[in-house]
């Protein structure tokens, strides 16, 4: 199962937990989701370059102090508090994170909720209905808190499309352009009804907020202290294929590492007029970036840490419907993620694997090259396919 869909998990199980209350004690739900982070084990990276003493760290609480990994506190706050800035290209759209709240909205056990929207406009506040007064405060509060502190993106599209608006009814509140999850926890209703899975804006929310972050860890970055600093999301992940190029060649061919990454990296940039952001190996190798990978990546003398290339593989492989998504259909990205991402089976005895979904079943039948085939052609085909597109970009 992907790491981010297991986290989604969890926190969706917390979310219910405390939305079923009447009121929400803040600061135990964002200790419970430390602690849930703080599963090293399922949830987090582990760094082997340090001792247990330097990796924990005593946390004060209202019911007495705890210990936990550093890395915990880091990822709670630091990563799933971060506030996801606007993509460029949604325009007037709201965001994963303002759908994320009309989601949960829906999700409430009063009707009350389930009208509500948010979108872009010049409207003008209405206040008026009681209901949505406590709702009101809390954006107020955000919208103060946050005031002009928005992405350059997001300041475009105010003055194109307006500001972002939760409306229901005749009731129309200003949202705060750019929101965390911890925001958004304020704003949702309370007494939300149970469900297990969670929202798919959950997940998808949680898979941009940790992308940076996995993509650091990916390439043997601390992101402590790379996570702010000016590295984008494409470089990285042109630096993680050329973290895993290298290390088939340091594994299988028995090369030096600064050998494998310049073999890696010439293959890796030929065609093309730079890799990463550079446009030649002795740029790269020269860099603090450069010598932060090789010095960090994979230290072969450990053996303890050849489970981190498995890691590594694993998360490209359950990233490829988004870093490849022309060489997915609609069928073959459902198959996927059901799966190798949710690691559901073909077929199960209660009728509930993939050859029985009725979502997948739908699919089938709209897809001309899939709905004339037999069960068992299908499934031979599927197999077929996916493993091509795996073998594309991984090579096994």
């Amino acid at each position: 199962m992907k790491i981010t869909y297991k986290l989604a998990l969890c926190l969706n199980e917390v979310f219910q937990k405390y939305l079923s209350k009447s009121f929400v004690d803040h600061e135990s739900l964002w200790l419970e989701i430390i602690l849930i982070v703080n599963r090293k084990k399922t949830l987090l990276y582990t760094n082997y370059d340090i001792s247990m003493a330097e990796s924990i760290q005593k946390l004060i609480t209202k019911n007495g102090t705890i210990t936990i990994l550093k890395e915990a506190f880091f990822y709670t706050t630091e990563v799933l508090g971060r506030r996801l800035a606007l993509a460029n290209n949604l325009k007037n759209q709201p965001t994963n994170m303002h759908a994320l709240i009309i989601a949960y909205c829906q999700r409430s056990e009063n009707s009350r909720w389930h009208n509500s929207y948010i979108e872009r406009g010049f409207y003008e506040e209405n206040n008026e209905d009681d209901f949505f007064k406590p709702l009101a405060k809390n954006l107020k509060q955000q919208c103060k808190l946050l005031a002009d502190q928005y992405s350059d993106v997001s300041c475009r599209r105010r003055k194109e499309f307006g500001r972002y608006w939760f409306i229901n009814q005749e009731t129309c509140l200003e949202v705060a352009e750019e929101l965390s999850l911890f925001d958004i926890l304020k704003i949702i209703p309370l007494q939300s009804t149970t469900n297990k899975e969670p929202p798919l804006l959950l997940v998808r929310v949680i898979e941009s907020l940790n992308k940076k972050y996995g993509l650091l860890r990916s390439c043997g970055l601390s992101p402590d202290f790379w996570l702010e600093r000016n590295i984008s999301v494409s470089h990285l992940t042109e630096l993680k294929q050329l973290c895993i190029q290298a290390r088939k060649l340091i594994n299988n061919e028995n090369m030096s590492k600064s050998n494998a990454y310049q073999q890696a990296f010439t293959k890796l940039i030929a065609g093309t007029k730079k890799w990463a952001g550079v446009s030649s190996f002795n740029e790269l190798f020269h860099s603090i970036l450069g010598q932060n990978i090789m010095n960090n990546q994979y230290n072969t003398e450990l053996e303890h840490q050849e489970p981190q290339l498995e890691a590594v593989i694993n998360e490209v492989l359950l990233e490829l419907p988004e870093d490849y998504p022309d060489d997915f259909n609609p069928v073959l990205r459902y198959a996927f993620i059901t799966l190798i991402v949710k690691e559901t089976s073909l077929y199960s005895p209660n009728n509930n694997g993939l050859i029985n979904d009725p979502h997948f079943l739908k699919l089938i039948n709209r897809h001309s090259d899939y709905a004339s085939l037999s069960k068992t052609t299908l499934i031979s085909t599927l197999q077929q396919q996916l493993y091509s597109i795996i073998k594309k970009h991984i090579g096994h």
